[in-house]
């Protein structure tokens, strides 16, 4: 806008409104002004820059009321410049807070899973409002977000900040051409916190071998299951969700579709007590949390695949497609399973059909928890005699010794699950077959014996057993 539109707006012919206000008419494309004699104020408006909206229609004027003249020239001016910028007349009342809970309820958890969504909720919850969710949408910029992650950092370390900043760059960029607050993303080139030097050492390859000869040997319940993570590298809840249904002992195959998971249920009964923020304080059933509700449900959405279980226990799909896959089943893991399978396949209490699941007098047959595959691992690092390490670093072992010994990289990214796998169901099928060869290579470093070994297998339960096990062999003592 020209600079002497900041002047006394020219005039046209004198005319008379029908209160008794005397103005003249503004030259097209001026600001027009009157004083409105009554309420003391100075009244402007000028025509929209766009003229006509997405619809054809006419855009309404930009107006602007104060009773200062030059405070008035300045406001209407300023909506002149806004508009220009595709900012919406006014600055926003919306705030950061504001569009950050309508991105969660209405957007975010149409499509997101509920894992993402609890980890997203916790963000939003306690690392990005309390930070910067007063400040205005449309004024949000790179300082607010350095100072968002410099206080993180300072509180709860890098990692945090990192995923608060990821959380809060999506949320900006869904409201992108959402908001007129926000034309485009000011703070996607603000650098992420640099990540920490990862502290996990993977298994060496004779602490690995230790593991897997500790395997072999013992008669523990769950020894097959430490023998499945290590010569899978699959992760925790997939190994401990797997199904007899998926083990495929014709084709010596095991479909990874599922993980089980842990979800935290909501009340099913009414609220009794909401407070002005709408925040429930009481509930029906007199209980604080939705666990002890005795009509406590899952609030999962339509779409999400999900089988329940016990408890809080589910059995849900893996975080990526690249999850759903084909894994072979080696010699030595075949025999694993093959040994578990006279324990638990068939087994008439087991009515979720798991290839492990909780032996404890309490607990017996339900699924097992997380935690409590946690506390044995640990133990087995005792009996072995090795230092302690997290399952997960289980799937850097497995990685590692591939790489070690030239497995291509798109071979292991299918035997482990990354999600930068993109495949279609033929080229699953291929994978399996390369698969198979190229853990030979690990099997190998292991010094373990790779030809088809003698299954173990009794008989002596009356039990049937999987398609593809034999049940004329000799009985485990």
């Amino acid at each position: 806008m020209p600079k002497q539109m900041l002047s006394n707006p020219p005039r046209g012919k004198r005319r008379t409104t029908a209160n008794g206000d005397t103005r003249k008419r503004a030259v097209n494309g001026s600001i027009s002004h009157y004083k409105d004699e009554k309420k003391g104020l100075h009244v402007f408006s000028m025509e929209h820059p766009q003229k006509t909206g997405p619809d054809g229609k006419r855009m309404p004027r930009l107006r602007a009321k104060n009773k200062d003249y030059n405070a008035g020239l300045a406001a209407i001016q300023g909506k002149f410049d806004r508009v220009k910028q595709g900012l919406p007349p006014t600055v926003s009342k919306i705030t950061v807070g504001w569009w950050l809970d309508y991105w969660y309820e209405h957007i975010l958890k149409v499509t997101a899973k509920p894992k993402t969504l609890e980890g997203f909720e916790i963000a939003i919850r306690l690392h990005i409002t309390p930070h910067i969710g007063n400040v205005k949408l449309e004024e949000l910029g790179p300082d607010h977000v350095r100072y968002m992650q410099e206080q993180i950092i300072e509180a709860t370390g890098v990692p945090t900040a990192r995923k608060a900043r990821r959380v809060l760059n999506s949320a900006i960029n869904a409201g992108v051409g959402e908001r007129k607050e926000l034309p485009f993303n000011r703070v996607a080139n603000v650098p992420q916190p640099k990540a920490l030097p990862s502290t996990k050492t993977p298994y060496t390859p004779r602490e690995a071998a230790m593991l897997l000869r500790f395997v072999q040997d013992s008669e523990d319940f769950y020894a097959s299951l430490w023998g499945f993570f290590l010569l899978t590298g699959d992760r925790k809840g997939e190994a401990i969700g797997l199904t007899w249904d998926c083990v495929d002992f014709v084709n010596d195959t095991i479909d990874m579709s599922w993980q089980l998971q842990r979800y935290t249920k909501k009340h099913g009964c009414e609220p009794l007590v909401i407070a002005p923020n709408g925040k429930v304080e009481a509930w029906t059933c007199e209980r604080a949390y939705g666990a002890y509700c005795p009509q406590a449900r899952f609030d999962f959405p339509d779409w999400y695949e999900v089988r329940e279980l016990w408890g809080g226990l589910v059995l849900s799909r893996p975080k990526t497609e690249a999850g759903q896959r084909l894994i072979p089943m080696i010699a030595p893991l075949r025999e694993l399973l093959a040994r578990q399978a006279e324990r638990t396949y068939d087994e008439p209490n087991n009515v979720h059909n798991l290839v492990w699941y909780n032996i404890r007098p309490r607990s017996m047959f339900r699924p097992v928890s997380p935690e409590f595959v946690d506390d044995l691992w640990a133990s087995v690092h005792e009996q072995v005699g090795i230092p302690s390490r997290s399952l997960h670093e289980i799937r850097h072992t497995t990685v590692t010794l591939l790489m070690a010994f030239g497995v291509p990289i798109e071979i292991i990214k299918q035997i482990v699950g990354h999600s930068t796998v993109f495949s279609t169901e033929n080229y699953l099928h291929v994978g399996v077959d390369l698969a198979r060869k190229e853990f030979a290579k690990l099997n190998m470093l292991l010094s373990i014996d790779t030809s088809e070994p003698e299954v173990v297998v009794s008989a002596a339960s009356g039990r049937r057993l999987p398609p593809g096990l034999s049940p004329q062999i000799r009985a485990i003592s």
